[in-house]
């Protein structure tokens, strides 16, 4: 699964389901709502600060899309399964919960 495949793929699930850690997430939602360039790095880890909590979810998700016959899923389960935690769609689907987060963010700071 490419980068931009695991993008789209993110987009068209419900990651807002995922047990994810907010204090996990927020220093890259934060990085993303202030507009700055977000380091490889940074993903990396809060990937692997969350992973624990959202890797059965995740698999939960992505089997009920294949089921529904969701574009990509197949090669979205693939990347779970080969990949797990270093996958392109772990680090998609983090990217996408905290852009979510940082989307929160600013309708908070525009009341």
């Amino acid at each position: 699964m490419d980068e931009a495949a695991a993008e789209a793929f993110a987009r068209e699930l419900e990651v807002e389901r995922l047990p994810a850690c907010a204090m996990c997430l927020f220093e890259l939602a934060w990085a993303l709502y202030q507009g700055r360039r977000v380091h490889p790095s940074t993903v990396t880890r809060t990937v692997s600060w969350v992973w624990l909590e959202i890797d059965d979810a995740l698999r939960e998700l992505v089997v009920a899309a294949r089921m529904r016959e969701l574009p990509g899923a197949e090669e979205a389960l693939a990347d779970l399964d080969a990949r797990g935690v270093r996958g392109r769609l772990a680090r998609a689907v983090v990217v996408r919960l905290a852009e979510l987060m940082a989307e929160e963010i600013a309708a908070r700071q525009a009341r």
